[in-house]
Formats: C-alpha cells, sequence, structure tokens
C-alpha cells in the first residue's frame, strides 16, 4: 500500500507516527510504500543552535526550562513505547532543510525509508556514535553519497553530515 507523508525530520512526533504505522502495517500483515514529502517545521531556523534543544524550545514555546524537560521526558517516554531511544537532552535541532535534501536523493535510489530512518535516528541522538555510524553506513556506502557529491550539493550542510560522508582516511 503506497501511502504519502509529510513530515519534519526534527519533529519526535512525526518518528513516533512512522514507527506506530510501521507496527500497525506489520501486524496488519500489510506491506508500505512509504513516500516521504518535506515539511519544515521552522524554515527560518538557523541550522545550529548554540543552547540546549530545551532552552530554545521553552523560549520558543513561551514555557519554563522545568515544563519543557518535562515535556521532553514525556515524548522520550511515547517514543520509547515504539522502540525508539530519544535522547532529548542531545539533541540540538535546527533546520531540516538539507535532511530533506538527503532524503530526497535517496529516495531517487528507491532508498528513502532507510534515509529517513537514518537522519531521524542522528538527529534525535545527535552525536551518539551508534547512530551517526549508522546514518554514514547508510549514506556514504549504501546510497554511495560521498563527500564530494556533499560539497556540490549541500555546501551548507551541517558539519556532523559532512564528517560522517567524509572519504575514510
Amino acid at each position: 500500500m503506497r501511502v504519502d507523508v509529510w513530515s519534519d525530520v526534527v519533529c519526535p512526533f512525526c518518528y513516533i507516527g512512522k514507527k506506530r504505522l510501521e507496527h500497525v502495517a506489520a501486524e496488519a500483515g500489510i506491506d508500505l510504500e512509504i513516500h516521504w514529502h518535506s515539511f519544515e517545521l521552522d524554515p527560518d531556523a538557523p541550522a545550529k543552535h548554540d543552547t540546549s534543544n530545551t532552552e530554545r524550545l521553552a523560549k520558543k514555546y513561551g514555557r519554563t526550562y522545568e515544563e519543557m524537560e518535562e515535556m521532553e521526558r514525556n515524548i522520550a517516554a511515547m517514543a520509547a513505547s515504539e522502540g525508539i531511544d530519544f535522547q532529548w537532552q542531545k539533541a540540538n535541532s535546527g533546520n531540516s532543510f538539507n535532511a530533506h535534501r538527503i532524503i530526497h536523493l535517496a529516495q531517487s535510489k528507491g532508498l528513502g525509508n532507510e534515509a529517513k530512518e537514518a537522519v531521524r535516528t542522528f538527529l534525535m541522538n545527535s552525536h551518539a556514535e551508534e547512530a551517526g555510524l549508522y546514518a554514514k553506513i547508510l549514506l556514504k556506502d549504501a546510497i554511495g553519497v560521498g563527500a564530494s557529491t556533499v560539497n556540490k550539493v549541500w555546501p551548507n550542510l551541517i558539519p556532523e553530515f559532512k564528517l560522517m560522508l567524509a572519504p575514510n582516511k
């Protein structure tokens, strides 16, 4: 079954919804063909923030730091119930435009779901070694996106992805 989904890779609720859809489809014996469409929650966000996500989101939504921490703990608990390790204390999301570009390149090679998973895993577990390794293997080796392609197509790509996609030394 083809399912068209509009989502942002920095949105934990979108990721939770993706996992729930996959679980329900698997239980029902339905094969999904997910076609990803980009949606930017905050297209004016800078590529990276100097503050923690908690601090940035508290300011953005007019909440206290403590209220935002509680919300993030609740989101992490919902994510865990779907098998997602949401490391909200480490995450530092910013503008998602270039992440969407990576996913669309992968989708053009038939690997959109895998790329969406890799990018989300990386962003939800920012700087987590296994997430970075997973994204690197998928994006560089399986999809064949090397540093030269990255530098041509995404000159302002977030530094973490440039590092992950750099040729092995």
